[in-house]
């Protein structure tokens, strides 16, 4: 979810999760991550709203913070220092607001909101984010902690965390971990390289040498087997990013890696 990225084509991520949603009517939907403190509360909610009651249980909100590109921030109008708090006070008034409720924010920009219907109920939030904010953001609101450019070591340690936090905040239940994790399925190791370099510097910038170690390649086998190491860290989802020219040509190699890290697992596999 983006405004404007490094001055590349992107499309406005709840229009195009509609287009997605309406054109099937059995896959999940969900962000990775939507940046809800780009857009006024109301309009955030709304849309968030919108998406639930036409997907209901199809829909899971995964939620972020960004800020990684000053300039869409500047463009939305938000000061990008209050991306954080602005980021909680929806999350604290979400539930509300999507009940139908009037609620008055306190955020940074905080404005009385009145009954916005139809009223719906909360679809499941993920957190994204590798920092220790995030983590107590997702205990504070969350089902599911999203972590990126994180290496399985670095996901027990999170999870630790997430426990040792939820236990101070009184929760019953620590949130569950999920991962996203960049792939590229190639049997032509050094093709694989290659694609997945160009697609780290060209959405992020960065040199590959700093992101190899979150990135997967090999063929299925090679890939599965250490997507396996993730879920033997702790982490209950995985979501693969295509990390080449053409993501698009990765589905069907994506379909064949989870069915074979579910046969190595062995266990019930999650409903996301």
């Amino acid at each position: 979810d983006h405004l404007s990225f490094r001055d590349r084509p992107w499309l406005e991520s709840t229009l195009a999760l509609t287009a997605i949603g309406t054109a099937t009517s059995r896959v999940g939907l969900g962000f990775s991550v939507l940046l809800p403190a780009l857009r006024p509360y109301s309009w955030a909610a709304k849309q968030i709203a919108t998406l639930q009651h036409l997907f209901g249980n199809r829909f899971l909100l995964g939620i972020g913070v960004g800020g990684e590109e000053p300039a869409e921030w500047k463009a939305a109008g938000v000061p990008r220092g209050d991306r954080g708090e602005r980021t909680d006070a929806l999350l604290t008034a979400l539930p509300q607001l999507l009940s139908g409720q009037a609620v008055t924010i306190d955020g940074p920009g905080g404005t009385e909101i009145p009954p916005l219907l139809p009223a719906v109920g909360v679809p499941p939030v993920w957190v994204g984010g590798r920092s220790d904010a995030a983590l107590q953001r997702t205990v504070r609101f969350g089902d599911v902690w999203l972590g990126a450019f994180v290496d399985p070591p670095g996901v027990a340690t999170s999870i630790a965390r997430l426990r040792e936090l939820s236990d101070e905040a009184g929760r019953d239940q620590a949130p569950s971990a999920a991962v996203s994790v960049f792939v590229h399925v190639c049997s032509d190791r050094a093709e694989a390289e290659r694609q997945a370099a160009d697609y780290v510097a060209g959405i992020y910038g960065l040199d590959f040498s700093r992101m190899r170690r979150y990135v997967i390649l090999g063929d299925e086998e090679t890939v599965a087997e250490q997507l396996v190491s993730y879920i033997e860290s702790g982490a209950r989802g995985l979501t693969l990013i295509g990390a080449c020219h053409r993501p698009w040509t990765q589905l069907e190699r994506f379909a064949v890696v989870r069915s074979l890290v579910r046969s190595e697992v062995d266990e019930e596999p999650p409903d996301r």
